[in-house]
């Protein structure tokens, strides 16, 4: 996908196939944004499921289950709600066989907020630990935990709620450029030559395409806002 949409873009700009090349390197620039993208969507998705997730240990620490037995029934139930296939589905899945393995669930939420690389899943477990060994009230402190990320989660969807209709107009935004090029190209063949094939146009042509990769990173930034 990258390798393509990097090679349709310089095919624009410069009229030759050999940005077939440097598409290529391009390529691999994309996958490694993909990846940040995906993986930034995979984290947003566990914290929603982990969220629902302490809300049943909550309940069924009210029902008087212990802590331990609390997250494992609360594992069971999210198969249900997400399926045996999530993220989250997985972890409890872990957790109940480490329980099995006598292995405290402090150290098991410790290393689950570790590798989920969320914020909130971390500083939850760091509360968690805390307030085990001081012996806070443990319902108490998961219901205000799950409270919190609930509204961090709600602000997060407001926001990008309000910016979705921004996203579109800014992806039409920078299509709009290509769109014209196009029009031209088909309605006035031969009106872009003198910008290929020479180091005039060539030099003319880089120097849009850096202004046009400018404007997108910025467009980007402006969308892109973090609760």
């Amino acid at each position: 996908m990258g390798t393509l949409g990097a090679s349709v873009i310089l095919f624009f700009f410069y009229d030759s196939l050999y940005v077939l090349i440097p598409g290529i390197v391009c390529g691999y620039l994309f996958c490694r944004y993909r990846k940040k993208v995906l993986k930034k969507k995979r984290c947003d998705r566990l914290e929603t499921e982990f969220k629902e997730w302490i809300l049943i240990v909550s309940s069924k620490l009210q029902a008087g289950y212990a802590v331990e037995n609390a997250f494992i029934r609360g594992g069971h139930e999210l198969a249900n709600l997400y399926g045996k296939e999530s993220d989250i589905r997985r972890e409890a899945e872990n957790m109940e066989r480490l329980i099995g393995n006598n292995v405290t669930i402090e150290r098991i939420l410790f290393d689950l907020g570790k590798r989920s690389g969320t914020e909130n899943i971390r500083d939850f477990s760091e509360v968690f630990a805390a307030a085990k060994r001081s012996g806070g009230n443990m319902c108490e402190m998961i219901l205000a935990t799950a409270e919190i990320i609930l509204m961090k989660i709600d602000t997060e969807r407001e926001i990008q709620t309000m910016l979705h209709g921004r996203k579109a107009e800014q992806r039409i935004m920078c299509l709009i450029p290509f769109g014209m090029i196009f029009y031209i190209r088909i309605t006035s063949p031969g009106y872009f030559d003198p910008l290929y094939h020479n180091p005039l146009g060539i030099l003319v042509m880089t120097i849009c395409l850096g202004l046009y990769g400018f404007s997108v990173w910025m467009s980007y930034r402006l969308v892109t806002i973090e609760a």
